[in-house]
């Protein structure tokens, strides 16, 4: 007997987990503009509307849920009710002035001081004390006259006159430079090569770590084949059951209605897919008075298992083991990568 009830009890309670998951919750969204008439309403309901429905309208701002079409669990209204005035916290005046509060204070005056005025007589600057590593200035000039002097004391006793050096000017050491530069980046040229920078980007994009993941082809494949399963299963979360436009307006130019009317029933025709008429578009022109309607349907469904799929779907069908592989070769790609720069100067 205690066999039968515990069996009777887990169908129970299985049969209730499959209808929760896999029961469908829609939602529908109405909406009606005329001249007098403007209408917004969002409604929804869960495995029937019977059991669970709810409704709420944007133009009243009015919401309500039922459960089993009898039991209404809140009849509430979205709009600020007013304040009673009991419920007000601060005393008021009987001449409706707002006591104030003991917090409150009177605001203190605060005086700024003046500036002092300036002296009369301008006080030097305090002198700066030489620093220790500065040189005295008879220092320089015996090392700029006397040093000289020897040397040509010297070389004019060994009998050889000095000669004086040669002075350029600033152009002349200018174009000197260039010409340096220009003999330089000559010599590299044709050392290098006119391709020599392509080739060193390539060697540098080969080198990366990313390109060499990039490389490996079992894995690009399964996760381009894993990234298409994971979008057409967040794609399939939402089933439109259908989809209404009907438009009635009245418009001054006939030949413009004709217009609007042909390429509506074009766009209707090209838009029919097989079995019900899950979407329709529909335009009336009207001619003999002015006239301006708007009605919209759109009603879609969903449930916790369409919710549920995408996410049980990425995390058992990633490629794991492949994905690993290809970390241990980066990591080794990375490592040699690193030895090469060491040993390269």
């Amino acid at each position: 007997m205690i066999l039968w009830t515990f069996a009777i009890i887990t169908g129970i309670l299985l049969m209730a987990a499959i209808t929760i998951i896999f029961a469908s919750f829609v939602v529908s969204f109405s909406c009606r503009f005329t001249e007098s008439v403007r209408c917004l309403r969002l409604s929804f309901h869960w495995l029937h509307p019977f059991v669970l429905e709810g409704m709420y309208d944007l133009s009243s701002q009015t919401w309500w849920v039922r459960l089993l079409k009898r039991y209404q669990l809140f009849p509430r209204s979205s709009r600020e009710e007013p304040e009673e005035p009991g419920d007000s916290s601060a005393p008021k005046d009987p001449s409706g002035k707002e006591e104030p509060s003991d917090k409150e204070t009177e605001p203190v005056e605060r005086v700024t001081p003046k500036p002092p005025p300036p002296p009369l007589h301008k006080t030097p600057p305090p002198e700066e004390p030489p620093s220790p590593l500065s040189e005295p200035k008879n220092d320089r000039e015996d090392s700029e006259t006397g040093g000289d002097g020897l040397e040509e004391g010297s070389t004019a006793g060994a009998g050889e006159e000095a000669e004086p050096p040669e002075m350029l000017s600033g152009e002349e050491k200018n174009k000197k430079r260039q010409e340096g530069t220009s003999t330089s980046q000559e010599k590299t040229n044709t050392k290098k090569g006119p391709f020599a920078g392509i080739k060193e980007k390539i060697d540098s994009i080969k080198k990366n770590k990313n390109f060499f993941i990039l490389r490996q082809t079992k894995l690009r494949n399964k996760v381009l084949r894993w990234v298409y399963r994971l979008l057409n299963n967040l794609l399939r979360i939402i089933f439109f059951e259908k989809l209404c436009l009907r438009i009635k307006v009245s418009l001054s130019d006939p030949s413009l209605a004709g217009k609007l009317y042909g390429y509506t029933t074009g766009l209707r025709h090209a838009l029919t897919t097989p079995g019900p008429d899950r979407i329709l578009l529909a335009y009336e022109p009207i001619f003999d008075r002015e006239h301006e309607e708007l009605l919209g349907d759109i009603r879609f469904k969903t449930s916790l298992s369409r919710l549920l799929r995408p996410v049980v779907s990425a995390l058992l069908t990633f490629p794991y083991i492949n994905a690993f592989i290809v970390w241990r070769r980066t990591k080794a790609f990375v490592k040699a990568q690193s030895s090469e720069n060491k040993v390269s100067p």
